[in-house]
């Protein structure tokens, strides 16, 4: 396969959903986002850099958990284990989706806070 190649991907897709009948059509749309056929370069802060230097927020998501028989927690270590992320590089990950959510600034403070001293407590207990 040629660089300019995409690769070919099969996946399962979920049950059909109760509500499925034999004269109904249908069809599978998968949203992924970005998809990355290369490893993303990541700066100590979990931030991917351009190639002028740039950080660029890259957060991670669950869209319909039952549906994609996924949650949060498994989408962060599958990122984790594809692009050899550390604990602090997802501490920045999600500090970042904090960070452009609509929360308000008291909740994103709190949210940060709370990641920085889950990051921290788990740094130290690793030793």
């Amino acid at each position: 396969m040629s660089e300019n190649q995409p690769a070919a991907v099969a996946v399962r897709l979920p049950p059909l959903p109760p509500y499925h009948g034999p004269r109904m059509e249908l069809r599978a749309e998968i949203d992924r986002g970005e998809v990355v056929l290369a490893r993303p370069k990541l700066d100590k802060d979990g931030k991917q850099v351009l190639v002028d230097g740039k950080p660029v927020i890259v957060t991670i998501n669950s869209d319909d958990p039952p549906m994609f028989s996924t949650d949060i927690n498994r989408e962060y270590a599958i990122a984790a284990e594809l692009l050899d992320l550390d604990e602090i590089q997802l501490g920045g990950l999600a500090k970042d989706a904090v960070e452009v959510s609509f929360a308000p600034p008291e909740v994103k403070l709190a949210l940060r806070t709370e990641i920085d001293s889950y990051v921290a407590g788990y740094l130290v207990a690793q030793g």
